[in-house]
């Protein structure tokens, strides 16, 4: 019996798979990179406003309340500092530590109009002011947050 199940979850996998093909061949995850291609100039800046600029072609920002990043006021270890994030509109994401080299932690690239709603972890290298800089209506806007750290980081 587990033999014949094993069977028919296999064949079922292959005909999942050659349905799903011919999606993926029309192009959209394609497209998809061609319109968000890696920004490897952004991540390897050294400071902020150039990799704003590599970023969005704009090196400034404006505060905005609406931009909800929560973070731990204290993380109880700098390798693992939860986060989350929450920007209506926004098409672009991108976080900065600022005693982080690189600064630049990470980017994400939305659909116009899904609104974010974003969680992950950081790991920060010291205590650090955390930036979430976010595009949308062809603007730039930011909101930070100070994380101090108790244990660990990347740095010593």
């Amino acid at each position: 019996m587990n033999i014949v199940r094993r069977k028919l979850f296999k064949d079922g996998l292959t005909l999942c798979s050659l349905l799903l093909l011919p999606s993926l061949k029309s192009g959209s995850a394609s497209e998809t990179i061609a319109r968000y291609p890696y920004p490897l100039a952004a991540f390897q800046a050294q400071r902020d406003r150039d990799a704003l600029l590599a970023l969005f072609g704009d090196g400034e920002a404006a505060e905005d309340a609406s931009i909800d990043i929560t973070l731990p006021i204290e993380a109880e270890h700098a390798g693992f500092v939860p986060f989350r994030i929450v920007a209506p509109g926004a098409e672009k994401i991108a976080l900065f530590v600022d005693r982080n080299t690189p600064p630049l932690t990470l980017v994400y690239c939305l659909h116009p109009g899904a609104g974010a709603h974003v969680r992950g972890t950081l790991k920060l290298e010291k205590s650090s002011v955390v930036t979430c800089y976010t595009y949308r209506e062809n603007q730039v806007f930011k909101a930070s947050r100070f994380v101090r750290t108790t244990v660990g980081g990347y740095g010593g």
